[in-house]
């Protein structure tokens, strides 16, 4: 991403480079917008692996790196993991009573007969 400040100068000098000047411009923009989203997940992640792991940030960045370099994983992807793993949980969790609940139900059906 190198900063050209007579951009916007080129672009208007030439019809058929400004076309090619803007989809240059929304990729970026979308990089960008990536890169912001990563950012907040790897921030979110951090916070998690501090709170569990009682550990500064600098501490929980370096347990994230090593996941990722161990585990041949792209560190957003590790964050994803880590900062969905408790709603995955708790819809196991949740799932799993329904489960038993459901068995729970049909055992007793099964002794009264109804």
């Amino acid at each position: 991403m190198a900063a050209d400040s007579d951009l916007p100068g080129r672009a208007a000098e030439d019809a058929g480079g400004t076309a090619e000047t803007v989809d240059g411009l929304v990729d970026e923009i979308e990089q960008l917008k990536h890169a912001v989203t990563s950012h907040e997940t790897v921030d979110q992640a951090i916070g998690v692996v501090m709170t569990l792991g009682q550990m500064s940030a600098t501490e929980a960045w370096d347990v994230l790196r090593e996941i990722s370099m161990r585990s041949n994983v792209k560190l957003r992807a590790v964050a994803e993991r880590i900062t969905q793993g408790g709603a995955g949980r708790q819809h196991r969790r949740r799932d799993a009573q329904r489960t038993g609940a459901s068995a729970g139900l049909a055992h007793r059906t099964a002794e009264t007969g109804g």
